[in-house]
């Protein structure tokens, strides 16, 4: 069998290539995003850096810096009555 047959027996949807490019793009995108809320900001150096590779996994794996954005609102409330008022 010639490699021409071979080749044209395995059919590829024309769009597959843009799915998994937006796909990819997507979650390194929301990795950033909530690697800068996370206060990581050496992480979001490096992945700026290394084409942001890194912050799907920082963005999932690295606890929140404490008084950072992300932090404050992933606080939950202790009980007993809100301050402030």
């Amino acid at each position: 069998m010639s490699a021409t047959l071979v080749a044209a027996s395995f059919t590829v949807a024309p769009t597959a290539g843009l799915t998994v490019w937006l796909a990819v793009s997507l979650a390194i995108s929301i990795g950033g995003v909530i690697t800068a809320m996370k206060g990581r900001w050496p992480w979001l150096l490096a992945g700026l850096v290394l084409g942001g590779i890194v912050w799907p996994l920082t963005a999932a794996l690295l606890p929140a810096e404490a008084g950072s954005f992300w932090a404050r609102r992933m606080r939950r409330p202790t009980g007993g009555r809100p301050s402030g008022g």
